[in-house]
């Protein structure tokens, strides 16, 4: 009985703990406006968001809870056409002046040219961690998946599933990491001409005014913050921290993840917790496992479907090649039945001198048909 009771304990509290560390909530409930509400708007039935920026001023929104690592997404389709610069961000962020911070922002553009992504990472105030890319897509056409994955050990920019970088924790040499402070998510759309596009050079068309990004879908895979306790509560391991994290070396598109390690000198405050950790453990080994059973899976197809492009690509050299002699062969056999009809007319012409009898005259001679030669023949033929 009493283990019984031990098992719904657990069930209970495993419920509970993935309840609470999912937000997938329409806008007016997990976020709201902190700057620039006369403007901007929330669409539709609460999925939608609009943020605006005019002469007036830029907007901004936040959301009600601040979280200590998970995975955190937002939908986003940025400012078409001329936004030289504009900057809209997707960021989290502490508060105070040893504040921690990892940043998405989206730097305006001339028309026609790539958007940039600006990343940094801030820790207790301290930043200059910048890193610049460029998007390989058209961002203001549809809208894309911007992720910031953060747990314990690293912290992943992804954009549409992709990691575009990795910021691992090195505390042990003396880096900086975020793991002290609970941020909430902020997005914001605003004035940046002084230094956004091309250093600052192109400022903002306000003709091109208002500028406008949108939102959707804003969801949050992670642990709640409830003030310094949580440093602890949160590094026992959910589902959000068994997300995939980029190895060191990674390629691009391409690259192969490992699942999160869980620490083992984790202290516990109660045996539950430490039930749950021992549960959770096993739940994210066998996430691990079926990683890499995908993983296997995805390595057999890729090494499939390169076989295929190889003998696909064999075929055709050998189609080529084929081709270049059927050419040959079909000018080879235009020059023999050229050969041959030519043939054909001088024997024409050699079987009628003997049947008439009527030596042609070569240069002032009678010839005879045996006396005569290549010449006469000519001479005969063309003359027929």
């Amino acid at each position: 009985m009493a283990t019984s009771r031990a098992l719904v304990m657990v069930v209970f509290m495993l419920t509970v703990a993935f309840h609470s560390s999912v937000v997938n909530a329409t806008f007016p409930k997990s976020m709201y406006f902190n700057w620039g509400a006369h403007h901007s708007s929330i669409l539709g039935k609460g999925d939608d968001l609009r943020l605006v920026l005019d002469q007036t001023s830029g907007s901004g929104i936040q959301s009600k809870r601040a979280f200590l690592f998970g995975s955190l997404e937002m939908l986003i389709k940025l400012v078409p056409g001329n936004s030289a610069g504009t900057v809209t961000a997707y960021y989290l962020s502490s508060t105070g002046a040893k504040h921690d911070e990892i940043d998405f922002e989206f730097l305006g553009n001339s028309t026609g040219e790539p958007y940039t992504v600006h990343t940094n990472i801030f820790t207790q105030g301290q930043g200059n961690r910048e890193q610049q890319f460029q998007l390989w897509f058209d961002p203001t056409a549809d809208y894309h998946n911007y992720t910031i994955h953060w747990n314990p050990n690293a912290v992943v920019w992804y954009v549409d599933s992709i990691p575009i970088r990795v910021f691992r924790n090195y505390q042990s040499e003396g880096i900086g990491y975020p793991n002290q402070q609970g941020m909430r998510v902020y997005s914001s759309l605003w004035n940046a001409d002084n230094w956004a596009t091309r250093g600052g050079l192109v400022k903002i068309d306000w003709t091109a005014a208002p500028f406008e990004a949108y939102y959707r879908r804003f969801r949050a895979r992670a642990c709640k913050w409830n003030g310094p306790v949580s440093i602890s509560q949160c590094t026992i391991p959910t589902r959000a921290q068994c997300l995939e994290t980029p190895p060191k070396y990674m390629g691009h598109r391409r690259a192969r993840s490992e699942v999160v390690t869980l620490p083992d000198d984790i202290s516990f405050d109660s045996d539950h917790e430490l039930v749950l950790f021992t549960i959770m453990k096993i739940f994210c080994i066998r996430i691990r496992a079926n990683r890499q059973s995908t993983a296997l899976s995805m390595e057999r197809k890729m090494r499939y479907i390169t076989e295929l492009e190889r003998k696909v690509q064999t075929l055709q050299t050998e189609a080529t090649y084929l081709s270049a002699k059927l050419t040959l062969y079909r000018k080879t056999k235009s020059l023999l039945s050229s050969t041959i009809s030519d043939s054909e007319r001088r024997a024409h012409a050699i079987t009628a001198l003997y049947k008439s009898r009527n030596y042609p005259t070569y240069r002032g001679t009678t010839t005879t048909p045996i006396e005569f030669g290549e010449a006469t023949i000519e001479h005969y033929v063309h003359n027929q």
